[in-house]
């Protein structure tokens, strides 16, 4: 693949830096550990930079402040994530990050997987109030 195009498509997955909300509100400005994410918006700005909305995969359980939908088998397996016995996005919160400037995010890798269309539809059904409420966006921009 290794083309920021290819990679930046609704519903892949790939891995990322991610900072959950709680991390952030400790101080942490980087991620532990690189862990999958799934793009759940792109945007090209007049300028020519990408801004990308991105959402944590993960296989442990939400912490009783996140929302998060969980991973049927079949999109474990669509996302690369085969290995996993369960798993779930996290919903309430979000990374957003310039893919030009980003330190994180990493355009020369293969994306792992891609939900599918309905998932990923579901996830935005969920996604989209809560972001509009404010408080979910961690933004990845600021150092």
């Amino acid at each position: 693949m290794r083309n920021k195009a290819d990679l930046l498509k609704h519903g892949n997955i790939f891995y990322y830096d991610y900072v959950f909300k709680w991390q952030l509100e400790l101080g942490r400005k980087d991620g532990e550990k690189s862990r999958p994410v799934c793009v759940l918006t792109v945007l090209k700005s007049a300028n020519g930079l990408t801004h990308v909305g991105l959402l944590a995969v993960s296989a442990t359980p939400p912490k009783a402040d996140q929302l998060a939908i969980e991973l049927p088998q079949i999109e474990c397996r669509r996302a690369g994530l085969k290995e996993w016995k369960g798993g779930w996005v996290i919903v309430s919160e979000y990374n957003y990050d310039i893919v030009e400037r980003s330190y994180s995010l990493d355009v020369n890798q293969d994306s792992i997987g891609r939900f599918s269309k309905q998932f990923m539809q579901r996830l935005a059904d969920e996604a989209l109030p809560l972001f509009r409420r404010g408080g979910a966006r961690i933004d990845r921009t600021k150092a």
